[in-house]
């Protein structure tokens, strides 16, 4: 019967088009900030960009960012626990793609793949997703693409307003606590911002079991799965009649439980259901601080940014003694970065950006022991990016020179791991120097108001890291033990983007096709020789394509104003050249379609919505050596909202929600736990309360 009901619903979102409330819609089409644009509408933007209102993911709630995000057609997440959820567009991830937030690059070790995005999304408003080589604007690191986060600066003479909201997630016993204010005079203005998660070890789900378990403590909890974060984020700025000045700090504070292997224990782990953090987990706290600054200078501006960073990374692991304790990997990484950027006058039809980018970084080993080397790196890089707007035309181009260069030591371990390899280590003390060059050129059309035609041509390049180079030891939560290659070369790509994208009131299309050709793609690769119970894996390189269509739906009928839908699907290949096999981390095609009633002339009680949403995830058997094939599943989420008439001014919402309403067992093809037999959450039942002042 589930079955017959799963189709049934999804014949009707695809004859509808579903999708959840306009007024509060997930992905806003309008102009980008990208700073070297200007304010340039998507539509006139070659890139395949994606924009996604932060504020209005409320309506339907989760409990980390990521997962919101991967319900977009190009966005995917590894998996490892409830709260290490790393970025994948269109199958690339690790530093082959890069993060910004309040014009500083985001930097957190993203050479591994149990690392978190590292970035809450508290205080921010939006988030532009760069799909596709953005090496032009954005230098290193963005092979598959960028995720940039932006605040927006609160109005001249804006009075004080806020929120403040509480979500409670059933599956994890799990709460979500944030609450900001802002304010804006005519000078200046700021606005402060926090927020706690604290969740327990989620119950995996079981599907459409005979037997389920029949009190809580039999239920299948998934082992060491629980997380505690805070987040603090505050900004303060300046402006004047041609000049405007914010300053902002933020701080990231994680514990993340690290699920591992229990099966061969003698004596059985019982899962407990509290929120007290134990080996193995990763304790990881952010600080970022970045100045910006805009100055006009007439009829042109310049920007002149300037951010410091350190991501303090602890891992610890079990000791001899239950509940203890003892730090294995720990690593300290400072990060300086700098952004100057000319525009010309960009409400010609034609004109120039030319800028000048740097970035240094020093990682120090503060832990006993040593996966990963102390290392400096430094990158400075210049480009020159013009648009020129004719008639029904709009081209968009540039390039870019970059220098950059990574020295490695000689990092001595505190402690002796055990392990006893019987093959020598990669050599740490080396450097590398590398120069690539960036292009990108790209034209659209406009046949009619309604359409946008895109071509673009763009490159990147991703230079080996350290862990690449040098790994040499146990890496925690993978049962393997990694070894670097000293002779891995830069990876280089170059990718053809093409849209076509239809917008008028009712409706909103696009479809995307891509394909991305990649020299000395770098990956890790499993191999004959294992160190005591480990099996070792090395790093490896070899030219790589990835291919794939994206295509988004919205229907909102101006004379249906209680209807709405979307549907999004994403298809894409990754494979290696010469018949060498597939690539790792390629996330399983999908099809999201939702459904959304809506309300708002309540006599009191109003912005009444309901949506139901189907998420369609196909099998996926094109794997890389050392994965595992996953079958396809369906989810069902229900997502029901309103603005009860509580004080004046109807400030108060309220929110119910399931997710994985049939309560499906079943393994995300990108998830680092499911060789271990653990399943993604299964029944998520919540409730959220927001007060807005």
């Amino acid at each position: 019967m589930k079955k017959i009901f799963y189709l049934l619903l999804l014949l009707i979102t695809n004859e509808a088009f579903s999708q959840s409330d306009t007024s509060k819609k997930y992905i806003e089409i309008d102009s980008v900030v990208i700073t070297a644009f200007g304010k340039r509408p998507i539509k006139n933007i070659p890139y395949n960009i994606e924009r996604v209102n932060l504020k209005k993911l409320q309506l339907t709630p989760r409990p980390q960012l990521m997962q919101h995000l991967s319900q977009l057609p190009s966005v995917s997440a590894i998996t490892s626990g409830g709260d290490i959820n790393k970025p994948v567009i269109r199958g690339l991830s690790f530093n082959q793609l890069q993060m910004f937030a309040n014009g500083t690059r985001i930097d957190n070790q993203t050479w591994d793949d149990r690392h978190d995005i590292g970035i809450a999304d508290v205080g921010y408003d939006k988030i532009e997703i760069i799909n596709g080589p953005a090496a032009l604007v954005y230098g290193p690191n963005t092979l598959g693409g960028a995720l940039a986060f932006e605040e927006k600066t609160p109005g001249v003479n804006e009075k004080a307003n806020g929120y403040v909201n509480l979500g409670y997630f059933g599956n994890s016993i799990g709460g979500n606590l944030s609450a900001g204010i802002r304010e804006g005079k005519k000078d200046w203005f700021y606005s402060l911002y926090s927020a706690y998660q604290m969740h327990a070890n989620y119950v995996q789900g079981e599907g459409e079991e005979t037997n389920p378990p029949p009190v809580e403590e039999d239920k299948p909890l998934a082992p060491n799965s629980k997380f505690t974060n805070m987040a603090f984020k505050g900004m303060i700025g300046v402006r004047k009649e041609k000049s405007l000045h914010k300053f902002t700090y933020s701080l990231y504070s994680q514990n993340l439980g690290i699920i591992e292997d229990e099966s061969n224990n003698t004596t059985p782990v019982k899962e407990e259901r509290d929120y007290e953090m134990e080996a193995p987990y990763q304790n990881v706290n952010t600080h970022v601080l970045s100045l910006e600054n805009t100055f006009n200078t007439g009829k042109s501006d310049v920007t002149v940014n300037v951010g410091y960073q350190f991501n303090k990374r602890k891992e610890f692991e079990p000791g001899t003694l239950p509940k203890s304790k003892f730090l294995g990997v720990g690593l300290d990484l400072s990060t300086l970065t700098g952004d100057v950027q000319w525009h010309s006058d960009k409400t010609k039809s034609s004109g120039i950006t030319v800028g000048v980018q740097g970035f240094y970084q020093n990682n120090k080993n503060t832990g006993n022991f040593v996966l990963v080397p102390d290392a400096h790196v430094s990158t400075v890089g210049a480009f020159v990016l013009g648009h020129t707007d004719y008639k029904q035309w709009n081209f968009l181009y540039g390039v870019r020179i970059d220098a950059h260069k990574l020295d490695m030591f000689t990092t001595i371990p505190k402690l002796d791991d055990g392990y006893n390899p019987s093959f020598p280590a990669p050599n740490q003390n080396i450097s590398g120097s590398y120069t690539p060059y960036s292009f990108s050129a790209g034209v659209v059309y406009h046949p009619a108001k309604e359409w946008s035609l895109k071509l673009n041509l763009a490159n990147g390049y991703a230079a080996p890291n350290y862990a690449h180079l040098t790994a040499y030891g146990k890496h925690e939560g993978t049962y393997r033990f990694e070894v670097g290659n000293n002779d891995l070369k830069m990876e280089k790509n170059i990718e053809v983007d093409a849209t076509a994208a239809y917008t008028n009131a009712d409706i909103s299309f696009s479809l995307n096709g891509y394909i991305n050709s990649i020299n000395d793609y770098i990956y890790i690769n499993p191999t004959n020789e294992t160190v005591d119970d480990l099996k070792v894996y090395r790093w490896t390189q070899n030219d790589a394509t990835i291919s794939g269509i994206e295509t988004n739906l919205e229907v909102h009928p101006t004379q249906v104003k209680w209807f709405e839908g979307y549907i999004r699907a994403g298809v894409l290949r990754g494979k290696l050249k010469d018949g060498k096999g597939d690539l790792p981390y390629i996330p399983a095609n999908k099809v999201i379609t939702g459904l959304t009633w809506k309300k708002d002339d309540g006599k009191k009680w109003k912005q009444w919505y309901a949506t139901l949403q189907l998420s369609s995830y196909g099998k996926q058997s094109k794997v890389a050596e050392f994965e595992e094939q996953t079958d396809g599943y369906f989810l069902a989420d229900v997502f029901a909202g309103v603005s009860p008439s509580l004080g004046r001014h109807h400030r108060w919402n309220l929110t119910a929600f399931c997710t994985n309403l049939f309560n499906k067992g079943y393994f995300n093809h990108l998830s680092l736990v499911k060789t271990i037999d653990i399943r993604e959450p299964g029944r998520n039942i919540g409730l959220q309360v927001s007060y807005n002042f």
